[in-house]
């Protein structure tokens, strides 16, 4: 999209439409697990960046400096599963796809 106007108007057709699942703004934040009804305020430089670090703030009080603060930050961690693939899926990219993390088997 082509502005910070434009960005929010396509994303509330989506969240209107039924799609919350979304990665949004410069920080992805996710509308479904970190909802803001300013749909805006995910494409503002400044808002987004504030949102963010608040987000990341109350997960690193709660998970400390981990794999599971950030994901907590993209996704609910309701599925052990679903983390465990994050995670490899994070560590492979970072290391490589020969890298196995601890408890990831």
């Amino acid at each position: 999209c082509g502005s910070t106007q434009e960005c929010a108007m396509q994303a509330q057709a989506l969240i209107d439409g039924g799609i919350n699942n979304l990665d949004l703004g410069p920080y992805q934040i996710n509308y479904k697990y970190h909802p803001n009804p300013f749909v805006h305020e995910y494409f503002d430089e400044s808002s987004a960046r504030e949102k963010a670090n608040g987000i990341l703030t109350r997960l690193v009080k709660s998970f400390g400096y981990s794999w599971e603060t950030l994901g907590r930050y993209h996704h609910a961690p309701t599925d052990p599963a679903r983390n465990a693939r994050y995670y490899r899926k994070m560590y492979a990219y970072i290391y490589g796809n020969g890298f196995k993390a601890e408890g990831t088997e």
